[in-house]
């Protein structure tokens, strides 16, 4: 109990913080019986801001699918500019569009990536604030708790 009292997190989420600190958990299952009355108030903005709480709590993935988006616009521009220099060997290009496009749609890859990055020291940030421990200790074998 101490070791979770002892954590730091502004939304501290209960379930996700049991595991991270390492406690022995077990699955029980149950059924659950029809509500008796009336409908629950829990609504589905409670339900988002509580999974959301969890997953940013917990994981700095949706920081870091900004580079990943970055790299799929960067390939796809890529690519698009492949299709513009065949096609301008063709002779079916419209003047100016397509360069342009094939440039705006290189620069919106790149600043994703660089979004991404600086999410990603944000996140390593956020982690550094939280002030969790680096380790947990829970017995100690042979050691005197008072010097003599």
């Amino acid at each position: 109990m101490q070791a979770l009292q002892g954590m730091n997190d502004v939304d501290l989420f209960i379930r996700g913080s049991v595991t991270w600190l390492g406690f022995r958990s077990a699955t029980l299952p149950y059924r659950a019986a029809k509500r008796f009355s009336g409908s629950t108030k829990y609504s589905t903005r409670k339900m988002l801001r509580f999974a959301s709480g969890a997953i940013l709590g917990f994981s700095l993935a949706p920081l870091r699918l900004g580079i990943w988006i970055g790299f799929m616009t960067s390939g796809l521009a890529v690519l698009e500019f492949i299709y513009i220099l065949y096609e301008y060997e063709q002779g079916k290009t419209i003047a100016g569009w397509p360069s342009v496009m094939a440039f705006l749609s290189l620069m919106f890859g790149i600043l994703f990536v660089l979004v991404g990055v600086i999410g990603s020291y944000l996140g390593k940030i956020f982690e550094l604030l939280k002030n969790r421990p680096r380790f947990l200790i829970g017995d100690r074998v042979g050691h005197a708790t008072s010097r003599d």
